[in-house]
């Protein structure tokens, strides 16, 4: 069956306070507001737009469904893809941004972080494993054929680890050196050095 069901252009998220919703997405995601009202605010991605509605204005876009409560808990996740999801975590930080969980190797070969905006609408960063570096354990990577005889890590993040070594989450993985919040910001003496 043929669909024109392929393009998504905006997603519009129910938030309960407008202003806060802009200034986070303006400050954390860098993102131009391109239109505003006293109900929502519009931002621009590269390849689509989030309007961030005022949760009150909601319920004649999704009658006769109700609109859920923020309490009632996280009902889907943004992914955003990301070329080193570590910088980013630690370009959160620094805006002041906790993450949920993360950054964690999923065994889908994605290094991912999570976090949430003022209205509780849960954004994860995604870097491809597979593009960026094979760890030759199986199911993470190209085909066992592709990689026969070889195994190839990670390069080391030059921040600290938020792990004792020897936990990878995953087995037969290398222990890389992770970052977490609290350790984002790297001994300056050591950037000179480098």
């Amino acid at each position: 069956m043929d669909t024109e069901l392929d393009e998504l252009e905006v997603i519009t998220l129910f938030v309960a306070d407008v202003p806060a919703a802009k200034a986070f997405y303006r400050e954390v995601f860098g993102l131009p507001v391109v239109y505003e009202d006293d109900a929502s605010a519009v931002v621009r991605l590269r390849n689509l737009l989030v309007n961030l509605l005022a949760a009150e204005q909601a319920p004649e876009l999704v009658t006769p469904a109700p609109v859920a409560a923020p309490a009632t808990g996280v009902r889907a996740l943004l992914t955003v893809r990301v070329p080193d999801v570590d910088a980013v975590c630690a370009q959160l930080a620094e805006l002041g941004v906790a993450l949920l969980n993360g950054p964690v190797d999923r065994p889908w070969g994605r290094w991912t972080a999570a976090f949430a905006d003022p209205a509780g609408h849960v954004w994860e960063v995604a870097q491809d494993l597979a593009r960026a570096v094979r760890t030759g354990a199986p199911g993470h990577g190209p085909p066992e054929d592709a990689t026969a005889g070889t195994t190839v890590v990670r390069a080391p993040s030059p921040l600290p680890s938020t792990r004792p070594a020897g936990t990878h989450p995953r087995p037969g993985h290398s222990d890389v050196p992770r970052v977490g919040p609290a350790q984002l910001r790297p001994d300056p003496a050591q950037a000179r050095t480098s």
